[in-house]
């Protein structure tokens, strides 16, 4: 028993002195503030998702950012367009296991189109296609 317990604080000695022996006293953490031109203008976050390709996906109270490691792409609701998001209030945010992006407004489901980089919105049966939705989750069958 006294055996065991000496080998197991030497391993706990051993992990505990790896970042030592590896120099990662020596490694600086650098942070790097990111925001679009003229910085979030939206009153607040609701969601940030990363996608399977490394976008990075910002759900605000006023519209949708996707962030590609270089520049901002803001996505808002429009009248006149019938491709943008139905209402620029994101409720929920989902990457599903096909990598595709869901969005939740307070006026309807929108599903993003990678192709043509733009909104479907998604009538759903038996509701108003503007219904507010709050949440999204997609099962284990892969329905949302």
């Amino acid at each position: 028993m006294r055996a065991a317990q000496l080998i197991l604080s030497l391993i706990i000695i051993l992990f505990s002195a790896l970042p030592i022996l590896n120099g990662a006293e020596n490694h600086e953490v650098i942070f790097r503030t990111i925001s679009p031109a003229g910085g979030f203008t939206d009153r607040g976050v609701e969601q940030i998702e990363q996608d399977s390709q490394g976008l990075i996906w910002i759900a605000t109270y006023a519209g949708l950012y996707k962030y590609d490691a270089y520049s901002f792409a803001k996505y808002v609701h429009s009248g006149s367009d019938s491709s943008s998001l139905s209402n620029d209030r994101i409720n929920d945010l989902l990457i599903d296991s096909e990598n595709r992006i869901w969005v939740a407004t307070e006026a309807g489901l929108n599903l993003y189109n990678r192709a043509v980089d733009a909104f479907e919105l998604i009538h759903l049966v038996n509701h108003d296609p503007y219904s507010n939705i709050q949440d999204l989750e997609e099962g284990v069958d892969g329905l949302i």
